[in-house]
């Protein structure tokens, strides 16, 4: 009998440990795909030396001071574009916004204090981002979001959503085929390797 427990609570222990071990490596995948610092957001001069277009050309538009709010302002103003901030779970005062591919994060160091570019950002969709500054305009003025290797965005109310994710996806996909064409002579250059390879075998 007491074989038969043993051997209960080895198997136990066995499948325990395979479970925590495929929790632990989802948490690490998770944590992988979580972009954090990347897109920062600036409260800036709107007409500003600032051209926009889908080229995504690096120009950073005027930055100016804005006029801190509160935490609970912040996420008022994200409910006013029917945006749902939740409790974030992190260490630091924040809050959550979960999309239909993915989620980004706020955290601040003073919650009585919050403005554009004291916000730490952390996103798996970046296009939440661009939502959630479109809501913050009313309370913050123009904002710019740095996009990183996709360049500034501009955020002044004068366009929808729908308008500038627009622009950030044309942004990206001439991203892709400067990519696409700057790996075309590499692309080349293997096909006749290929080829003259093939020819020595023949």
């Amino acid at each position: 009998m007491w074989f038969a427990v043993f051997v209960v609570v080895v198997i136990a222990l066995i499948a325990w440990f395979a479970f925590d071990a495929q929790r632990k490596a989802r948490a690490e995948k998770e944590a992988a795909a979580i972009n954090t610092g990347k897109i920062k957001l600036e409260a800036i001069v709107a007409d500003g030396p600032f051209r926009s277009n889908a080229e995504g050309v690096y120009e950073e538009p005027a930055s100016r001071v804005a006029e801190p709010a509160t935490l609970e302002a912040v996420q008022a103003a994200l409910r006013g574009l029917t945006l749902r901030p939740i409790q974030a779970k992190h260490a630091q005062p924040g809050f959550e916004i979960v999309g239909p591919k993915g989620f980004l994060r706020i955290t601040v160091a003073d919650p009585a204090r919050v403005e554009p570019s004291s916000m730490v950002i952390a996103y798996t969709e970046a296009e939440l981002v661009v939502d959630a500054a479109v809501a913050l305009v009313p309370l913050f003025g123009p904002i710019g979001i740095d996009m990183g290797d996709a360049a500034w965005l501009v955020i002044d109310g004068s366009r929808d959503v729908a308008a500038i994710r627009k622009e950030l996806s044309d942004r990206y996909l001439a991203m892709v085929k400067q990519m696409m064409e700057a790996m075309a002579p590499m692309q080349d250059m293997l096909d006749k390797i290929g080829k003259a390879v093939e020819r020595k075998r023949t």
